[in-house]
C-alpha cells in the first residue's frame, strides 16, 4: 500500500489493478483537495478496510483474482465498512453490468477513461453524503447522551421530591394520630365538667373550649386522609353508589349545623338521582366535606341548593351557598392544601375543598368553582358515568 497524497477533506480508496488508471484518478482527486489511497487488488483492499476508514470507495470490476462485484459483496457483509459509499469504475458499459452493481450495493458507476469533472463531482457528492450521515449520527448519539443525562437527573430530583412528600405525609399521619390521645382526654374532660355546676361564663368557656377541640379533631382527620390519599396508603372499596343518597345523609349528619345558622337545603327531584362505581366511603367524605364548606360560607338564614344532572354520559352535581362571595375573589385556590383565597386570610384554613378534589381525582372526575354574580358560590362535580 502507497500514501499518493496527504490529508485532506476526504479519504478515498482507489482500487483498480491498473497502475495509469491509479496515476489519472490520483491526480484528479488529490488536486482537489482529497485524500487517496489504492490498492491494486480486492485482497489487499479488504485488508485495508479492515484497519483503516474511508469516505467513498472507487473500485474496479474487471480485475484478476477477485473482480470488483465479490470485493463489493464481501465488503457489505462486513461490519466495519459496510456503510462505506463504493462507486464502481468500468470500461465495460451495459444495463446488466449496472443494475448487478447497485444491486451488490453500489452507489453510482463512472465509465473509463475518466472524465475529471464527472469523476470529481461524483466522488465528492458521495463523500459529502457520507461525512453529513455520520455528523447525524454523532449528533443523535450526543442528543441521546444529553436526553438519558437530563432523564437521570429529572429522575433523581422526582425521587428526592416523592421521599419528601412521603416524610411530610408520614409525619402529618403520625402527627394526625398523636393529637388524637390528647384531644380524646380533653373531650372527655370537657364532658365531665360540663356534668357539674358551673357559672355562666364558666359554661361559655367550656363551649367554646368544646367547640376549638371538635374542629381541631376534624383537622387531624381530614389531614390524615389527605396524607394517605397522596401516598396511596388508603385502601379502595368500589361499588355503585347513589351521589343523591350520601346528599341525604349528610344534610341529615350536619343538622345541627344547619340548624344553628337556621340554613335550609333544597335537594332535588329524586328522578334526578343516577349511580357511579366509586369507594363510597371516599365519595361521601367528598359530599360531607362540601356541604361543611357550604355552610361555613352560608349567611344565616340562608340556602343550601343542591341539583344533579346527567348530560353526554358524564354525571354532574352541584352545590350552591349564599355566601358574602366577590368576584375579586379566587376561591379556586381552596383546591390548594392549606391555602385560601386571597381575600380570605382572615378565615381558618381548611382542607375541605383539597381532600374533595384528591377524592374526584381517585375516581377521574372534576371539580369546578365558580362566583355567583348574585354572591356566593357554585361548586362543580363531574364524573363518568
Amino acid at each position: 500500500m502507497e500514501k499518493v497524497a496527504e490529508k485532506k477533506t476526504g479519504r478515498v480508496l482507489l482500487v483498480d489493478d491498473n497502475p495509469r488508471n491509479i496515476q489519472v484518478a490520483a491526480n484528479i482527486l488529490s488536486n482537489q483537495g482529497l485524500h487517496v489511497e489504492y490498492s491494486t487488488n480486492g485482497m489487499d483492499a479488504l485488508e485495508w478496510l479492515d484497519n483503516e476508514d474511508f469516505d467513498v470507495i472507487l473500485l474496479d470490476i474487471m480485475m484478476p483474482g477477485m473482480d470488483g462485484f465479490e470485493v463489493c459483496r464481501k465488503i457489505k457483509e462486513s461490519h466495519k465498512a459496510k456503510d462505506i459509499p463504493v462507486i464502481f469504475l468500468s470500461a465495460k458499459g451495459g444495463t446488466d453490468s449496472v443494475t448487478k452493481g447497485f444491486q451488490l450495493g453500489g452507489v453510482d458507476y463512472i465509465t473509463k477513461p475518466f472524465h475529471s469533472e464527472e469523476l470529481l463531482a461524483r466522488v465528492k457528492t458521495q463523500v459529502e453524503i457520507k461525512q453529513n450521515r455520520e455528523n447525524l449520527v454523532n449528533v443523535n448519539r450526543w442528543l441521546q447522551q444529553q436526553v438519558a443525562e437530563k432523564t437521570q437527573e429529572l429522575q433523581i430530583a422526582y425521587n428526592e421530591m416523592k421521599n419528601i412528600d412521603k416524610i411530610k405525609s408520614s409525619s402529618l399521619i403520625l402527627l394526625s394520630e398523636e393529637i388524637k390521645v390528647p384531644l380524646n382526654g380533653l373531650t372527655g374532660t370537657i364532658n365531665l365538667m360540663k356534668n357539674e355546676e358551673h357559672s355562666s361564663q364558666m359554661k361559655d368557656m367550656l363551649y367554646l373550649l368544646e367547640g376549638s377541640l371538635s374542629r381541631l379533631d376534624h383537622f387531624a382527620q381530614k389531614a390524615m386522609l389527605s396524607s394517605r390519599l397522596s401516598t396511596q396508603q388508603y385502601e379502595l372499596h368500589h361499588t355503585e353508589v347513589e351521589l343523591l343518597e350520601l346528599f341525604q345523609f349528610a344534610s341529615i349528619e350536619l343538622q345541627y349545623m344547619l340548624h344553628e345558622k337556621e340554613i335550609e337545603v333544597l335537594l332535588p327531584e329524586a328522578a334526578n338521582n343516577f349511580c357511579l362505581y366509586g369507594d363510597r366511603d371516599l365519595l361521601y367524605k367528598a359530599v360531607l366535606y362540601l356541604f361543611e364548606n357550604a355552610i361555613q360560607h352560608s349567611p344565616s338564614k340562608g340556602e343550601i341548593e343542591v341539583n344533579s344532572d346527567l348530560v353526554n354520559h358524564k354525571g354532574i352535581f352541584s352545590i350552591t351557598d349564599e355566601g358574602l362571595g366577590n368576584t375579586s375573589i379566587d376561591r379556586t385556590l381552596a383546591l390548594k392544601p392549606f391555602q385560601t383565597g386571597q381575600e380570605r386570610k382572615e378565615e381558618r384554613m381548611d382542607l375541605n375543598l383539597f381532600v374533595v378534589r384528591q377524592i374526584l381525582d381517585i375516581h377521574q372526575g372534576n371539580i369546578h368553582i365558580k362566583n355567583m354574580n348574585n354572591g356566593g358560590a357554585q361548586i362543580t362535580l363531574e364524573f363518568n358515568i
